[in-house]
């Protein structure tokens, strides 16, 4: 699942957009004023734009996007280790974490809680 890049032709100065791209990425509106050597009352006007607040969701959309694609890619790769876990044949409690770990993954896990899930 690939993101498309948004189209920024919305009436937002580039000021603006590395306004938005910075509170994509979480910034505070004071941190992105200082960033970008303007007020934070500025920040806070822009805030209040349709245009500025969509492109602020859209990058953010389009970061969620991206890290889901690369959590995806590693799935194989857990299970992969889980495999190895479970076929640990030199540590029960290992195995036994890595079968309980799948059991609570698939709903089934919730019935008790064994000393070692507790432990772990």
């Amino acid at each position: 699942m690939k993101a498309e890049p948004i189209q920024l032709s919305d009436g937002l100065t580039n000021q603006q957009r590395e306004g938005a791209r910075l509170a994509a990425s979480g910034w505070r509106q004071t941190d992105i004023a200082e960033h970008l050597g303007v007020a934070a009352e500025t920040v806070s006007r822009w805030g209040k734009k349709p245009a500025y607040r969509a492109a602020i969701q859209a990058l953010a959309g389009q970061a969620q996007a991206r890290a889901l694609s690369r959590l995806e890619a590693l799935v194989d790769q857990a299970v992969s280790e889980i495999e190895q876990s479970l076929a640990f044949k030199y540590d029960q409690n290992t195995r036994l974490r890595a079968a309980l770990a799948i059991l609570r993954l698939v709903g089934v896990g919730t019935l008790g809680r064994s000393k070692v899930d507790a432990e772990g």
